[in-house]
Parts: structure tokens; sequence; C-alpha cells
């Protein structure tokens, strides 16, 4: 435990410096074979990853057999966030960074409901190359996917977006505060869905208590396991550090979004709890 600890104070102070881990070898094989004899359908692209697959992408492309998670479909996370846009916004077409698209579901939803522009940047190279057979499959035509590290590219953009949607990244962070602090930099209107440490929560070691801009948060570190699977859809670094659930909020308030709004709250959900929230200036 004292061992861990100490790395993830390492890893910590490395990314307050500026620095990043340099990213771990992906191990895991395709199931593809290098050609394709079936005649061309769909179905063979997705086979390229085949039980790869988070999303269930039936509800976009009929008939094939992927994952089983509807966000294409079902999931109402895209359609909350897009709704705290102000009408004179939407009229003119949003212009919308999301962070850690997956297999592009998300993206679809963004696109169908009227944004002009996604920008989407996805460190899982997987997942990228997911995004891209999406976007032939489905015909995406306003969104641009990009392959890198989320905090890198919020420190280099100068850009500034209408909504940042940040779902399933949060928890994943060696330093949430910091993008919580870059997002705010770039935007008055943030999305988020993320688990968060409650007093029944697993952590892989004692509490850090941080500072950032002369704010103290505790943050609770999770050493994952089983990265080099297909279907391990977590961080670019082997540890993680959640927040509780007051941090998360006095993060975002202390960075300037001081509204929010709760759309949902999962208190039993099977990876912890987490919350759906929407917050802006």
């Amino acid at each position: 435990m004292k061992l861990l600890r100490n790395s993830v104070l390492r890893n910590l102070e490395k990314l307050k410096a500026g620095h990043r881990n340099k990213p771990e070898p992906i191990r895991a094989e395709l199931s593809a074979e290098k050609f394709e004899h079936r005649a061309p359908a769909p179905q063979n692209a997705i086979d390229i990853f085949s039980n790869r697959w988070a999303s269930d992408l039936a509800d976009v492309v009929p008939g094939v057999s992927s994952g089983r998670t509807r966000h294409f479909g079902a999931d109402p996370r895209p359609v909350f966030a897009f709704n705290h846009l102000k009408p004179d916004v939407v009229a003119r077409g949003a212009r919308i960074l999301e962070l850690g698209p997956l297999e592009a579901g998300h993206t679809y939803q963004f696109e169908r409901l009227g944004a002009a522009e996604i920008i989407a940047v996805e460190a899982n190279v997987e997942a990228y190359l997911k995004c891209l057979i999406v976007k032939e499959l489905i015909g995406l035509k306003r969104a641009r996917f990009l392959l890198g590290d989320i905090v890198q590219f919020l420190l280099k953009d100068t850009s500034r977006y209408d909504l940042i949607f940040c779902c399933g990244v949060l928890y994943h962070m060696m330093d949430p505060v910091e993008l919580v602090r870059l997002m705010a930099a770039h935007t008055d209107l943030i999305s988020v869905w993320s688990h968060y440490h409650s007093a029944g929560s697993k952590s892989d070691s004692e509490s850090e208590i941080v500072d950032r801009d002369g704010e103290t948060y505790a943050y609770y570190p999770r050493l994952y396991g089983g990265r080099e699977g297909g279907t391990f859809w977590g961080g670019n670094t082997p540890t993680a550090c959640l927040l509780s659930r007051g941090d998360l909020f006095r993060a975002f308030h202390h960075y300037g979004l001081v509204h929010h709004e709760i759309h949902a709250e999962d208190i039993n959900h099977i990876g912890g709890p987490c919350i759906t929230v929407t917050f802006w200036r």
C-alpha cells in the first residue's frame, strides 16, 4: 500500500509539472485476418474487433452484431447535455468538444440533434479506430475524431466550445481537478457522467490531499487491472483517482461553473456511485 501511495504521489507531481507517463504498449491482438473473403458488408468491419465492442450498433446499422450497451439509441445523456444549449447557439449550430467518444455512439446523437461540429478526442487506439469504422458505416458528416491524450489536447488548444461533453472520463484521470480546470478554460457549459468515491467505495490506497489553485481535494487512487484486454475502456495511465461527490461539485464551482442540474444519479451502480450532471456559468 505504501509503495502504491508513493507511486501515486510521484505521478501526480509529474502531471502537475506538465509531464505525462509514457503509455504502456498495447498488447491486445485483433482477431481479424489480413484479408477478407466475404462480400462487402457492415459486419465485416465490425468483426475486425469481434467480441470487443461495448456498444450495440444495431440501432443504426440494422442486423449487425456488436456489443450490448445502447449508446446510439437509448442513452439519454447527450440529450440532457444538448438541451442546456441556448436557443441562439442551437440556431447557429453548436460546436461541441467530446472527450472519450469510445465508439461514437454519443457523437452520432449530437450530430443527429443538430450540432454543427463535434471534435471528439480519444486516447484508446482501438476505440479511435472503432469510431472511424462507425463514421464510415453511418455516414457521420460533422464529426472529427482525434487520437491523443485529452489533457495534452486541452493544454495546447486555444478554441472555445459551446459545450464540452465529458462522459465516462473524469474518474479515469490521475488528476481529475486539473481536467476540470482545463475544461472550464474552454467553455461555459460542461456535461459530465462520472463515478465518484463514497464511504463504501473501494480505494487501492489511502486518500491523498492535493492542492489545486488554493483549494484542497481528496484523491482516492484506484489501480487498474486487465489493461491489455480488448474490453478495457479505462484511462491511459495504470492508476486513476476518484473524487468524492462533494469535491466533484466543489471543483466545478471553484472554476466558475457555479450552476448545475443533476439529471440522474445511481448510488447502486455496479461500478460504484455515479452521477449525470451539467454545470454552467
